[in-house]
C-alpha cells in the first residue's frame, strides 16, 4: 500500500516513512480476516473507527497560519503536502516545502484534485497542474466519490460491504457542461413486454408439476420459459434487456442462453385531494420517502398507479391529509403483498390498447386525467397515468387528448415488437368509451367544436389514415383504464384489478 500511496501522489522515495505509517493507520481501520467482523482499530478499543475525516495522501492542502504569527496583512495560510495522520494527537501531518519542516494541524483545507509537481528535491505548484493540457477546449476534470454502503439480506442479516466510485454530476451545468444526459438500459415497459410476450410462447413443462413456476431471484434473470416460440426450429434469437445492473434474457435456445451465462458471469373511492388546504404539514423527508418507494413498487402494480401518481403531484405541498391518503395505500398494500400482474398463454398474439380519462378531476387546476393499458392477450404489461398538459373544454377533448397519448406508446410498442420478429400487419386496436373521439378521430373535417384542439394532437387522425392505430368504441363498464383516472368503489375496483390480470401469485389459483 505504500508504495501505491507514493506511486498515486507524485511523491519522491523519502517520504517513504510517512507512507508506510499512513498504510498502518488505514489498514487498522479497515476490515481484515484476522478479526472477523470488526477492524483492528474496533478490536482494540471497542469503538466503531469514522472514516469521515479520511483525505487523499500527497494531495495539496492549505494550513491556517494562527494569527499570532501574522498581521493582518500577511496571508492567511500556507500551502503544504498532505503526508498523513498524527498518532498522538488529532490532526492531520503537513509537510511545508518552503521550510522543509511537518507541522501538525486541525486547521487544514484540502485540495484532493491536486497534486504537487516535484524537480528534483524542490517542490511546486503549477498552473498546469491545475488544468489538464490536454483536455480539448474549455472542458474540465470532473471529480469522483467513493460511496461506501452495506447490503443486507432479507432476514436483515449481512450480505456485503458495497463500495462504489461515483462522478460528482452535481458540479456541472446544462449547456456547460454537457447538452443531455442518457442512460442506456431498458424501459421498464420492454421488461414487462418481454415477460408478455414469452407467456405467450409454448416452452417447457415439468410433469406432474405444471402449477409450478420459477422463483425470480434478485439481480441477473435467467429467462428460458417460452421462449422457444419467437423464432422458428431453424432459426435462433437472444434476447438481452439491461435495467441498471439487472439483465433479463430469453432465448430460443436453452444452449445460447448457457453459453451467453459463461460469457457473462466469468467477467464478473371519491376523494380529491388538493394542495389549497389549510391542514397541518407532515414531515417532508417522510412524506417524499414513502412517495418514492411507493412510486417504485408502481412498476409492477397497476392497481395502485392511479393514487400514487395523484400523491406525487403533492410532493411540494403536502398536508396531514395526504400523508393520511398514503398510509391508507400502504395498509392496502400490505393487505396485497403477494399480488402482482399474472401473464398467461391467451388465445392469440395480439396488441390492444384501453384509453380513458376524468374529465377535470384535478380540480387544483382543472385538468383532466389519462390512463391507458396495453396487453397481449393475458395480464396487462404496460401502463400509465398521468395528468394531462392542457385544461380540456369537453369531455369528449379530455377523450381524444388521452386518445392521443394511448397511440403514441401503442406507435413504440408496435416497433418494438417488430423488432423482436413480431410484426403486427393489422392495426392496433386502441378502445375507448367516448363515441364522440372515435368519431373525431375518423373524420378529417374541422368543425367549430374542435377548432381549439392543439394540431399536435390531430396526428391521431393520421395514425388512424395509415392504418396504425383503430379506435373503437368500448363501453365503459368494461373499460379496463378506468381504474387509472379516478378514485372507485370497492366492488368496481377490485372487479377491473382481476380484468387486468393482478391477482394473488401464492398458488395457480387466484386469489
Amino acid at each position: 500500500m505504500a508504495r501505491c500511496l507514493l506511486f498515486e501522489s507524485k511523491l519522491p522515495s523519502k517520504f517513504w516513512a510517512k507512507a508506510v505509517n499512513t498504510s498502518v493507520y488505514l489498514l487498522n481501520r479497515l476490515p481484515t480476516n484476522a478479526v472477523k467482523e470488526k477492524t483492528p482499530f474496533e478490536a482494540w478499543f471497542r469503538l466503531k473507527p469514522t472514516v469521515s475525516h479520511l483525505k487523499v495522501f500527497g494531495c495539496v492542502c492549505y494550513t491556517l497560519i494562527p494569527a499570532e504569527k501574522r498581521t493582518k496583512l500577511e496571508r492567511r495560510s500556507v500551502p503544504g503536502i498532505f503526508i498523513g495522520y498524527s498518532s498522538t494527537k488529532k490532526g492531520y501531518r503537513v509537510f511545508d516545502p518552503s521550510t522543509k519542516k511537518t507541522m501538525v494541524s486541525r486547521d487544514v483545507k484540502f485540495d484532493e484534485g491536486r497534486v504537487w509537481n516535484w524537480n528534483d528535491k524542490d517542490a511546486s505548484l503549477s498552473e498546469e497542474n491545475q488544468q489538464d493540457s490536454n483536455l480539448p477546449g474549455q472542458k474540465r476534470v470532473i471529480g469522483v466519490k467513493w460511496v461506501f454502503r452495506v447490503k443486507y439480506n432479507a432476514d436483515g442479516s449481512l450480505n456485503k460491504h458495497n463500495p462504489r466510485l461515483v462522478v460528482k454530476g452535481y458540479g456541472q451545468q446544462y449547456g456547460i457542461n454537457f447538452i443531455e444526459t442518457f442512460a442506456p438500459v431498458a424501459r421498464l415497459d420492454t421488461i414487462k413486454l418481454l415477460f408478455a410476450l414469452a407467456a405467450q410462447k409454448d416452452g417447457f413443462k415439468v410433469p406432474d408439476e405444471e402449477d409450478k413456476v420459477y422463483k425470480i431471484k434478485k439481480g441477473l434473470v435467467w429467462s428460458e420459459v417460452g421462449t422457444k416460440g419467437l423464432k422458428s426450429e431453424n432459426e435462433t434469437l437472444l434476447i438481452v434487456s439491461l435495467y441498471v445492473d439487472n439483465l433479463l434474457v430469453a432465448g430460443s435456445k436453452g444452449e445460447l442462453i448457457e453459453e451467453f451465462k459463461m460469457q457473462i458471469t466469468s467477467v464478473a373511492q371519491g376523494e380529491k385531494l388538493t394542495s389549497n388546504g389549510n391542514h397541518e404539514r407532515v414531515d417532508e423527508k417522510e412524506y417524499r420517502s414513502l412517495v418514492g418507494c411507493l412510486l417504485y413498487l408502481t412498476a409492477t402494480r397497476p392497481d395502485i398507479m392511479f393514487v400514487v401518481s395523484l400523491l406525487s403531484r403533492f410532493i411540494h405541498c403536502y398536508d396531514v391529509v395526504h400523508f393520511k391518503a398514503a398510509k391508507r395505500v400502504l395498509r392496502y398494500v400490505k393487505g396485497t403483498l403477494n399480488y402482482g400482474v399474472k401473464f398467461e398463454k391467451g388465445k392469440e398474439l395480439k396488441l390492444t390498447g384501453y384509453s380513458d380519462s376524468d374529465w377535470a378531476g384535478f380540480i387544483d387546476n382543472m385538468k383532466s386525467i389519462s390512463g391507458n393499458f396495453f396487453t397481449l392477450g393475458s395480464g396487462v404489461f404496460c401502463w400509465c397515468s398521468k395528468k394531462q398538459q392542457t385544461v380540456a373544454q369537453s369531455i369528449a377533448e379530455a377523450e381524444y387528448i388521452a386518445a392521443a397519448a394511448a397511440i403514441n406508446q401503442a406507435i413504440w410498442l408496435r416497433k418494438l415488437l417488430c423488432d423482436l420478429n413480431e410484426d403486427h400487419a393489422e392495426a392496433t386496436k386502441i378502445r375507448v368509451d367516448n363515441q364522440l373521439a372515435v368519431a373525431i378521430a375518423k373524420n378529417l373535417v374541422f368543425h367549430g367544436k374542435t377548432k381549439h384542439f392543439k394540431i399536435k394532437y390531430h396526428f391521431v387522425r393520421e395514425a388512424e389514415q395509415s392504418k396504425e392505430v383503430r379506435l373503437v368504441h368500448y363501453s365503459s363498464e368494461n373499460q379496463f383504464a378506468d381504474i387509472l383516472t379516478k378514485s372507485l368503489g370497492a366492488t368496481r375496483f377490485n372487479t377491473l384489478r382481476r380484468n387486468i390480470g393482478v391477482c394473488c401469485i401464492q398458488s395457480k389459483k387466484e386469489c
